[in-house]
């Protein structure tokens, strides 16, 4: 919490945050905690860079512009019609995340706007739902539960969340 501890005690105030994830602070392990939330960050396949890289150019940094945060405390305070206003278009190459809670009451962060699907985000998906049935003592998921799994990353994965690939 050396860089992030006043946005952890503004959340856990209820205080709506927006948070500019940047370099090597990946929203899901430093983000807030809470439903209401928003993130920016780079879809950069850099992005979030290892603790120990060096980074020359520091790229994430130049795709977040101020439009961007502006608009996304625009929708943070919600302000009518903001949402409806915000052109996909503008966010190409950023992305702009709701957090919140499914249906277990396990944090999500929830795109804004469609984005692709990409392999890391599946994986994601995957292995939040799988590790809940993995048998503790061989290391193996529970074959009983291999179609309820496969279900719940297909309701996961939605069409209003991802675009698929061609």
């Amino acid at each position: 919490c050396n860089d992030s501890g006043l946005m952890h005690l503004a959340a856990a105030v209820g205080t709506k945050v927006l948070l500019i994830s940047l370099g090597a602070a990946g929203y899901q392990e430093t983000g807030p905690y809470g439903k209401g939330h928003f993130i920016i960050h780079t879809n950069l396949s850099c992005f979030p860079c290892d603790f120990s890289a060096v980074c020359p150019h520091m790229l994430c940094t130049e795709h977040i512009s101020t439009i961007h945060v502006l608009e996304a405390t625009k929708l943070a305070m919600e302000r009518e019609g903001i949402k409806k206003n915000m052109s996909p278009l503008t966010w190409e190459g950023v992305n702009l995340l709701r957090t919140g809670f499914d249906e277990e009451e396990m944090m999500e962060y929830i795109p804004v706007f469609p984005v692709m699907l990409t392999k890391k985000a599946f994986y994601n998906s995957f292995y939040r739902f799988f590790w809940q049935y993995e048998d503790k003592e061989n290391g193996l998921g529970d074959p009983c539960h291999k179609k309820e799994i496969i279900n719940r990353i297909k309701k996961r994965i939605r069409t209003d969340y991802y675009s698929l690939p061609n």
